[in-house]
Parts: C-alpha cells; sequence; structure tokens
C-alpha cells in the first residue's frame, strides 16, 4: 500500500499488535521500512492470555528509508487517548508528526481537553511544523455538536485546525482527522478506501523534502557484555606506575 498510494510517512491506529516483535511489524521492517510502535498496555496478563484475546488500540509510525525517524517522549502521560510521537527530517528540514487514538467507546470528558490541550502545548514547543493524525472518534462533520464545538474551539485557541472534510468511516462522519497550525496547510488531502478496514486512508502532501538516497544513522558504542572491569583497572594501574 505505501508504494501504490506512494507514501513515504504512514501513521496507523488500531494496530491491535502486542509487543514490538508481532509478525506484522516484522514484516514492515523485514519489507526495508522503519518502525516505531507503542501498542496498548494489557490490563490483565489472565485476559492477555485468553485464546480469544485481541489487544484493540495500539499506535504505529512507518516510513521510508528516505527520512530520518526519531521517537519523541512527551512531557506527559495522557490516559484519553494513545499517543506516539516522532521527529521526521530529511535535507536539513524537519517536522513532528503525532499519531493518536481515542476509543470510541469512551466518552469525551474534560480530562480528554485538557490532555489535548497539553499535546498541543507540548507540539507548538518545537520550532518545526507539526502533523496530528487520528482517529480521534469527535464527528467533525456535526458543526452544531456541542464536544464538535469545544473541540473547535480548543484548536483555534492555539492557533490549529483540522483539514478533513470527507466521511472516513463505513457508517459516515469525519472521525479521522489532520490537524496542524494554522500556518502548516497541507496540501492534496484526499481520503481514499483500500480495503483493508471500516476506516478510510487519509493521505495528504508537505513540504518537506526528500532526500534521493535511503537516510542512515552510524553510531559507535561499546561492546559492554564484554566489559572487563578488572583489566580496566589493571591497564590503569600500569599507567600510573609507568608515569
Amino acid at each position: 500500500m505505501l508504494s501504490e498510494f506512494a507514501i513515504d510517512i504512514l501513521c496507523l491506529t488500531e494496530t491491535w499488535h502486542e509487543d514490538i516483535s508481532d509478525v506484522p511489524i516484522r514484516r514492515l521492517r523485514a519489507n526495508g521500512f522503519q518502525v516505531i510502535e507503542r501498542a496498548r498496555p494489557r490490563k490483565s496478563s489472565t485476559v492477555s492470555e485468553s485464546v480469544n484475546f485481541t489487544n484493540h488500540g495500539g499506535i504505529a509510525i512507518v516510513a521510508s528509508t528516505r527520512v530520518k525517524v526519531t521517537k519523541l517522549s512527551p512531557n506527559f502521560e495522557p490516559s484519553t487517548f494513545e499517543l506516539l510521537c516522532a521527529r521526521i527530517s530529511s535535507c536539513g528540514a524537519s517536522c513532528i508528526a503525532a499519531a493518536l487514538y481515542r476509543p470510541g467507546s469512551e466518552n469525551v470528558n474534560e480530562l480528554f481537553f485538557d490532555e489535548f490541550a497539553k499535546l498541543l502545548e507540548y507540539l507548538l514547543s518545537f520550532s518545526s511544523p507539526f502533523f496530528i493524525t487520528c482517529d480521534i472518534n469527535v464527528h467533525f462533520e456535526r458543526t452544531d455538536d456541542a464536544v464538535t464545538v469545544r473541540m473547535c474551539d480548543l484548536l483555534a485557541s492555539y492557533g490549529a485546525s483540522q483539514h478533513v472534510y470527507q466521511p472516513t468511516h463505513d457508517l459516515g462522519g469525519v472521525l479521522d482527522v489532520i490537524i496542524t497550525a494554522d500556518d502548516t496547510q497541507p496540501t492534496s488531502v484526499a481520503v481514499d478506501d483500500p480495503g483493508l478496514s471500516d476506516h478510510r486512508l487519509v493521505h495528504w502532501q508537505s513540504g518537506l523534502r526528500l532526500s534521493t538516497e535511503p537516510v542512515y544513522v552510524e553510531r559507535e558504542c561499546r561492546l559492554w557484555r564484554n566489559f572487563d572491569l578488572e583489566q580496566l583497572i589493571s591497564q590503569c594501574i600500569a599507567v600510573v606506575m609507568f608515569v
């Protein structure tokens, strides 16, 4: 799908994966994609060991090798939605991607608005533009709905807005959205049905320049499991005696 739609960054919600070693995550990496992920924490080991257990929720950000992806750690831990943030860098430019999932089975309450405001504050603390991609389960098509009005007012108070206006679910409703600062308008926003889910694929273009070559990061690190403390001490003693 990434190749068919020429996608460089793919943000997934409701991945249903349980940990980093799950087969779908490993297959993506085996096919040359970068993946950062966050599975939904298991509430009970007894339940998770059931044959019929499905770990609903979960988020992943999948990227081509033409960009550098760095996982970020926000300074707060939301409880009303699942969150995964990353810095996307290429050719000296960067942006911040935040993938978010709010379960539709949960009511929108005051804590959600407080935590979403914290997310906006966090993203606005960066000098890079940001994109929030989410299955937020707020009906943005219901312009007179109290929750939608409150959400739009909150975005406006931070100089942000959302850019999807077509239904994104089999049953209708604008539930999957793109949110950016007002000075970072995405282009070519489209909603397609790849036939893999009851939700639609929302895709757009941004102004981040892409490298023509794969982006690699070289690091040197010590193999700590082979570290011999006694040998190091003896070498230090020998050096001191020589001096």
